[in-house]
């Protein structure tokens, strides 16, 4: 097998830090979040928190088998990523722990016998899994915001970072990448990391400068979901008339990239399934119908919903911001299109408007 290539989200910026000091990226197991029902006895809400929990590291386990000595791996945190990284051994499990999460032990019967240390280990916030790395290179041992990746999705250059750099995604820890993905991130490392002075002798930097995201070049409304997506999460997205305040509003993506391994995110708040998305109501019957596409997509995702979480589907609650130029039509047909997915927490319509390459945007409906 080849090299393969990987994104690991870090925690913080201190925490990441550490990993490459002691040249060990650490994994956290996780627990689901299991509110007891009416009715349901103590057993039956043991037996499935458990049985829930360890499918869900098992899922993190698949993610650390996919690991090999000599692959690459890039470190994400907050918006920016840090260095290239060769692993440089199998990822290990911590020794004193090796009798609960070593992969052959996170089973159903050892973690029921043993659930209060499992629950302890896990709310402690400690990594048990481990995966050694070192440095490339000194040239891309650095931190590169991620302004420069949108400023290339802008112009139509990268178009799949998105759904494998989301923030809101807590409980899969590893991404994997395309060798052509990565490749790509290489590229902009070496251009960012060009000395500000030439060199004589050597070609002239290219150092892409933060862009705002305010002005486009021309096409920009190919890719302007996941513009404003980037604005959203940075806070930096201004709507006249309109106050986010929405507590998933982080987790916003472009309604074309969600997939169903990245789609839902679970509401520890309330214990409901929430979907943040954005789509551009292009002009036309076709975009109409793209839209009503994507949203049967969403409903059929929803349908699964009693299989890997045990909720109804009347535990989907859909939220999302549709943005256009003009619209055409009014908020019901929008709600009509989404009320058989699930119920409607949130729709905003967003008209734009433009003055040369500036955007500027007001709320048109919202409910």
């Amino acid at each position: 097998m080849g090299r393969q290539y990987h994104i690991i989200t870090c925690d913080s910026d201190e925490i990441r830090t550490q990993f490459i000091q002691d040249g060990l990226v650490g994994i956290r197991p996780v627990l689901t979040r299991e509110p007891k029902r009416r009715g349901e006895s103590e057993e039956t809400h043991l037996k499935k928190w458990v049985g829930n929990s360890v499918k869900m590291n098992w899922d993190i386990l698949a993610d650390l088998a996919r690991v090999r000595e000599r692959d690459y791996i890039l470190l994400h945190t907050k918006g920016s990523i840090t260095g290239v990284f060769e692993v440089n051994g199998d990822p290990v499990v911590d020794a004193g722990l090796s009798h609960l999460f070593d992969g052959q032990n996170v089973n159903t019967s050892t973690w029921n016998n043993n659930w209060s240390t499992v629950t302890t280990t896990v709310n402690s916030g400690n990594f048990v899994w481990w995966i050694p790395i070192i440095p490339v290179d000194e040239l891309y041992f650095k931190e590169m915001p991620m302004d420069p990746l949108f400023n290339d999705i802008v112009r139509g250059r990268i178009t799949s970072l998105p759904s494998r750099l989301r923030y809101e995604d807590k409980n899969k820890t590893i991404k994997g990448v395309t060798r052509k993905d990565f490749e790509r991130i290489i590229d902009l490392f070496e251009n960012y990391s060009q000395p500000d002075t030439p060199i004589a002798g050597q070609p002239p930097a290219v150092n892409f400068a933060p862009m705002t995201f305010d002005t486009f070049q021309d096409g920009y409304e190919k890719n302007l979901e996941a513009v404003l997506v980037h604005r959203i999460r940075k806070g930096t997205l201004t709507i006249s008339g309109l106050e986010f305040r929405h507590s998933h509003v982080l987790n916003t993506v472009p309604l074309g990239y969600l997939k169903m391994a990245d789609l839902l995110t679970w509401n520890e708040r309330n214990g409901r399934i929430i979907n943040p998305w954005i789509w551009e109501l292009k002009a036309g019957s076709l975009n109409w119908t793209a839209l009503r596409e994507e949203l049967k997509k969403l409903a059929v995702r929803a349908s699964y919903l009693d299989q890997f979480f045990g909720a109804d589907q009347s535990d989907f609650k859909v939220t999302g911001v549709i943005v256009a130029e003009n619209f055409t039509i009014n908020r019901r047909a929008f709600e009509d299109l989404i009320t058989p997915i699930g119920t409607i927490e949130e729709i905003i319509l967003v008209k734009y408007t433009r003055s040369g390459t500036t955007l500027s945007f007001r709320l048109f409906d919202k409910r």
